[in-house]
């Protein structure tokens, strides 16, 4: 028995109608086909099919069938394909591996079995080589077995491969560019912290010296302008020392280093923290909320820190309220998402308009008259909460008090994150 090509040996178009049926796939199956319009479907399936496909003997490897998508695919026309060894279509160094494979996979497809699909390479009759992937199987044409090769072309993918490992070699080579600005950046700003603290802090001292020399020396001859500029004096390198110490801590925070993550009990640093800002000022009012089991996850001396600014800021806000309101809470994310946490006062407030500037250094929403302070502390802030991986924002009303909102993203998520 010979198995009918559907295609006719004088024709390089499909000519469906003049051959004859193909024996044994006219079998009745589900549906509303006749058995010849099973077999023009069986043939309009074959030819039109936009993945190459080729027909071989399973037993010799001889190529009975091509369809158009594989003629385009080879660059060979149908005649020339018809009856070339498979072996033909690899290049001539691969063709004993390639007999050897076409003979393992056919005798497992013929077995019943399943083989993967095959990377290979096929070379085009103009020796264009085309990277494809051959995807077997087995089935009977009548009494004789059929093996079927689909090969999809790979071109594009390989492309896009690699044009992807192209983009990430390049991806790469920025972020080690980036990483050394960055190092480089960290050691300027280390160099600067240092120039800040001994280069800046040493003349400091000198000028306070010697205020304290003409205090002594001179106070009984100075009269009460002289002592109220000495004064003004004093309290200004005052303030100066203190805008050089929140430089170097959010020097100290955005130099960073390494992360250290700890179960942190939030509402126990609370405390400790109002316990110090209580016994700076012990004869003022204030009515302090700390919520019980607050917890989470970051780094001791950090989160600290951001509780020491966060409430310092609230407790120098309040102080003009005949009695200060002080909250601390926390309320649980979302599905997935980290609890939040807040520190919430009845004072001064600000106005939502300039809320993005808060977290700027130096950017003051108050007059230093009213309250003092180096503008530096929120931004010390939102630098801790950064390192965490957390976000910070601010909701405020003038005169009616404002509301800092943080997370810490690596609190586990769930209720139990927030009280324990």
């Amino acid at each position: 028995m010979t198995i009918p090509p559907l295609r006719n040996q004088e024709s390089p178009e499909p000519a469906a109608s003049e051959a004859p049926p193909l024996e044994g796939t006219t079998r009745p199956r589900p549906g509303p086909w006749s058995a010849a319009e099973y077999d023009d479907l069986f043939r309009g399936v074959f030819a039109g099919s936009p993945e190459a496909i080729l027909l071989a003997d399973p037993d010799t490897g001889v190529i009975l069938d091509a369809n158009p998508a594989a003629e385009r695919l080879l660059g060979r026309p149908w005649a020339a394909l018809v009856g070339l060894h498979q072996s033909a279509l690899h290049a001539p160094a691969a063709a004993d591996s390639s007999r050897r494979l076409f003979r393992e996979q056919a005798a497992v497809l013929a077995s019943g079995g399943s083989v993967p699909p095959v990377e290979t390479v096929v070379v085009r009759a103009d020796g264009t080589v085309v990277p494809v992937e051959i995807l077997g199987s087995v089935f009977a044409i009548g009494r004789r077995k059929v093996m079927q090769g689909v090969f999809r072309d790979l071109t594009a993918r390989k492309r896009a491969a690699a044009e992807i490992c192209r983009l990430n070699g390049e991806l790469e080579r920025r972020i080690q560019a980036r990483t050394a600005e960055l190092a480089a950046a960290n050691q300027e700003l280390e160099s600067f912290a240092y120039s800040v603290s001994h280069d800046l802090r040493a003349p400091l001292r000198g000028i306070a010296g010697w205020c304290q020399a003409l205090a002594e020396d001179c106070g009984g001859r100075l009269d009460d302008a002289g002592r109220e500029h000495l004064a003004c004096l004093r309290a200004e390198i005052l303030r100066m020392s203190q805008l050089i110490a929140a430089l170097l801590d959010l020097s100290r925070v955005m130099r960073g280093g390494e992360l250290r993550r700890e179960r942190l009990d939030l509402s126990q640093l609370a405390r400790e923290v109002v316990a110090g800002i209580r016994r700076h000022e012990p004869e003022r009012r204030a009515e302090f909320r700390i919520a019980d089991g607050l917890a989470a996850e970051g780094d001791p001396a950090l989160v600290r820190n951001l509780l020491a600014n966060l409430l310092g800021n609230a407790w120098k806000f309040t102080a003009k309220r005949a009695c200060a309101r002080i909250e601390v809470g926390g309320v649980a994310g979302a599905e997935g998402a980290p609890p939040v946490f807040f520190v919430r006062d009845n004072g001064a407030g600000f106005d939502m308009a300039y809320a993005h500037k808060l977290f700027r250094p130096f950017q003051r929403l108050h007059s230093a008259t009213d309250y003092e302070g180096t503008g530096v502390g929120l931004a010390t802030v939102w630098r801790i909460v950064a390192r965490h991986g957390g976000r910070i924002w601010a909701e405020g009303e003038v005169g009616r008090g404002a509301t800092f909102h943080f997370t810490l993203a690596a609190a586990p998520a769930g209720p139990s994150s927030v009280h324990e």
